[in-house]
């Protein structure tokens, strides 16, 4: 009967990737949408196309270029959830790379995460309708994460992480809102893959655990996941850039702050190759870190 019902949850979760609007219930899983019909097209010429923009993602236009030649090919293929999960990546790194540091830009990035969110969930109910079925029928939480595989990684990955950075940017309620769904899916990435994309899964634990208990935090368990995700892949900026901009002020651990600033502002961009792009990301934002120091942590009088 699950199975029968799963079919019946999919079609109606699927909603063209690029469409936008107020984000659907359960934090994008759950909606009333009907599936895409497939439209007339080069799928190679589509995908070959996105992945040559997306090597030039230094470049925001190339990015854009990528995100409407993967937006191309989901329309060709749209049963095809790999182009779905490398559009809501991109979508993500077009919002937290560029949109968020232009001031104007603020309803565009939002709906950047926006439009990951509901991209990355459609892939995942596509590939698995048993988890979106069980968390469509409110299951609990830990029964519902049990159901990813580990082909489900990436999506439910990208998915989760688009919503935490759009609930921070938008309202915390989204976040508390999530909380408890999003705690035990990145639970469940770690246990199948916590290698996942340099430590993923500790990384955003680290994260969430600066918020959660909302609104101190668990800072010891928030420094104990940061530090095996960096265990796990010490040079990758972003973990040093989320600890000192989520963890160190909440700790008023001024040194530590620094220390990891100071790291990400030393590293070579190709301190890990392929990665030029986000890491000059991360450094803008250690940089913004930097000059707002004092701010941050107020200098005793």
């Amino acid at each position: 009967m699950r199975a029968l019902l799963s079919i019946s949850v999919v079609a109606l979760l699927l909603v063209p990737a690029g469409a936008s609007a107020d984000l659907p219930p359960a934090g994008g899983l759950c909606g009333d949408f009907k599936a895409p019909d497939a439209k007339a097209g080069d799928l190679g010429a589509a995908e070959a196309a996105a992945d040559k923009a997306w090597a030039g993602r230094k470049d925001v236009a190339k990015l854009q270029t990528a995100i409407a030649k993967w937006r191309e090919a989901v329309a060709i293929a749209p049963k095809k959830t790999a182009n779905y999960v490398k559009l809501a990546k991109a979508l993500y790194f077009l919002a937290d790379g560029y949109l968020r540091f232009d001031e104007d830009k603020e309803d565009d990035m939002l709906k950047a995460f926006e439009d990951a969110i509901v991209t990355a969930a459609n892939a995942l109910a596509l590939q698995n309708g048993d988890f979106i079925f069980s968390v469509c029928s409110r299951e609990p939480v830990k029964t519902s994460a049990k159901l990813l595989r580990k082909g489900d990684i990436p999506a439910v990955y990208w998915y989760a992480t688009a919503l935490g950075k759009y609930g921070l940017a938008k309202s915390i309620v989204i976040v508390l809102d999530n909380k408890d769904k999003i705690y035990a899916i990145m639970r469940r990435v770690r246990k199948m893959a916590p290698e996942y994309n340099h430590g993923a899964a500790d990384r955003y634990l680290g994260a969430f655990h600066t918020k959660i208990p909302f609104p101190k935090g668990d800072l010891v368990k928030s420094r104990k996941y940061f530090e095996r995700s960096l265990k796990r892949s010490p040079n990758y900026l972003s973990t040093h850039v989320l600890m000192a901009q989520m963890l160190a002020p909440k700790l008023k651990d001024r040194a530590l702050f620094k220390e990891h600033v100071d790291f990400v502002m030393k590293a070579p961009l190709n301190i890990i190759p392929g990665m030029e792009a986000e890491h000059a990301i991360e450094k803008r934002k250690a940089a913004t870190l930097l000059e707002d120091i004092d701010t941050i942590f107020v200098p005793a009088e």
